[in-house]
């Protein structure tokens, strides 16, 4: 991997069809994601509720793998390549498969859900909690897991969604994370690992900013964006069919950038007027202060941004944009307060 001030990562997105049976009459999505409650004991993000994921382990690149996945899957073409991808390293697999293998390892550790390909024989409960432990204690454990009963990581139905970069105001740990999605036709059983995550929830993306608004539960950044995105779709089988299309056009990184206005902070996205052409991707410059309030700010056209008042009271502000590959327009906060009314 190359050298820089950040780890990379991977994140995934679990959205399960959520069965009519299920559903009360006033639900108007058909589907469900898996968030997570980081430890309060964490040392990022700590209480927040966000997608399944983690770091990357150099074992999640063995070679080794191709004798579960197989050797033939072709590189990812995108107008858009994501900057995880651009590596390519001898002896390894490629970065478009092993950052997969990484997300559905975290995933595994983190809930106990084995996002892979329907086995011959299924492993007894009993013996797959021991190999969640072995695994969240040492990553190489998850190959031997997928070699010893023949389980093959679905790599093919995780879809490239979008790439986060943590601002450089935020503190020293920064990672560059790939983010997943994968649709499952019915919910999973989940379990908290104890250690790193502390609850879990399976949420509609209305739901889970809903509860967010009213500080019942509080997301990390990425994922208020994301699930404001994914707002945009009711039906689990036209996100499953966008999912796919929509990653062909590829992902580009985007890190947060942070401003000072008179009265509260803005942390600006691309697309917006005031995002710098070239951000300060080391932190080598001050935070720029703007002299404007937050009100006078939103006078021209051209927003994607996120707004603070305090760390917890965060609007997500959009207005005249379009994503270049292919995304929604994020549902806007005062629409979401208007249909709770």
């Amino acid at each position: 991997m190359p050298t820089a001030p950040w780890k990379a990562a991977s994140t995934l997105i679990v959205a399960a069809r959520n069965l009519a049976l299920n559903r009360s009459i006033n639900e108007s999505f058909d589907y469900k994601l898996l968030l997570l409650k980081r430890s309060a004991k964490s040392g990022f993000m700590a209480k927040a509720f966000v997608f399944p994921g983690g770091i990357w382990d150099p074992h999640d690149s063995d070679l080794k793998y191709e004798a579960v996945i197989g050797s033939d899957y072709p590189e990812y073409e995108a107008d858009a390549l994501p900057e995880l991808y651009k590596s390519r390293e001898v002896n390894k697999l490629i970065p478009e498969i092993y950052f997969k293998i990484t997300a559905i390892r975290e995933t595994f550790e983190e809930t106990g859900v084995l996002i892979c390909q329907k086995t011959e024989k299924a492993i007894d409960p009993c013996s797959l909690k021991i190999w969640r432990r072995e695994v969240f204690e040492n990553a190489s454990k998850f190959l031997n897991l997928c070699l010893e009963h023949s389980i093959l990581p679905d790599v093919k139905n995780l879809h490239e969604w979008s790439c986060w970069l943590t601002p450089v105001d935020v503190g020293p740990r920064r990672f560059d994370t790939m983010f997943y999605i994968c649709c499952l036709e019915e919910i999973p059983l989940a379990t908290v690992d104890d250690s790193e995550i502390s609850e879990f929830r399976w949420l509609s993306p209305e739901e889970a900013l809903k509860l967010h608004i009213s500080r019942e539960i509080w997301l990390a950044p990425p994922q208020v964006y994301e699930l404001s995105r994914l707002c945009a779709f009711k039906s689990f089988d036209g996100l499953k069919e966008f999912a796919e299309k929509r990653a062909k056009l590829g992902v580009n990184r985007w890190m947060p950038v942070r401003m000072n206005a008179t009265d509260g902070i803005i942390s600006t996205l691309p697309g917006d007027y005031l995002y710098p052409e070239n951000p300060d991707f080391l932190g080598e410059k001050e935070v720029i202060d703007l002299e404007k309030s937050l009100k006078e700010l939103k006078e021209l056209s051209n927003l994607n941004r996120f707004e603070y008042q305090d760390f917890f009271n965060a609007s997500l502000i959009i207005r005249n944009i379009q994503d270049p590959c292919g995304h929604p327009t994020p549902v806007s906060f005062d629409s979401l307060i208007k249909s709770s009314l």
